[in-house]
């Protein structure tokens, strides 16, 4: 199932395949790409912590994703992925891994 969101009210609309092309007739602003974006420079490596919305509906309704780069293979949090339902969760979510990080935690001790 496709679908694209409302930045400001959060509303996801779904949308057939010819609805989804559409909206990428214009080049996405950054703010159309993320719901939050930071990065972190933590022990000299950089982090950024990514929470977007997922256009195709992932299974549990999972409409956001936040990730964890950092360029380190090898790094506890590289990849790091986990999902949400609500761009309200999102952005709760994506403040609670920044959290995460900056404490040197990992998701199953916060």
């Amino acid at each position: 199932m496709y679908q694209r969101l409302d930045y400001e009210t959060g509303e996801i609309i779904k949308v057939d395949i010819k609805g989804l092309m559409n909206s990428f007739k214009k080049p996405l602003k950054e703010s159309e790409r993320h719901i939050a974006k930071t990065d972190i420079k933590k022990d000299g490596i950089e982090y950024s912590v990514s929470t977007i919305f997922l256009y195709i509906q992932h299974p549990g309704y999972m409409n956001f994703e936040t990730m964890i780069f950092c360029g380190n293979e090898n790094d506890k949090y590289n990849d790091f992925q986990i999902r949400y339902r609500t761009m309200e969760e999102a952005k709760a979510g994506h403040d609670k891994i920044v959290k995460m990080v900056e404490n040197g935690e990992y998701y199953d001790e916060i």
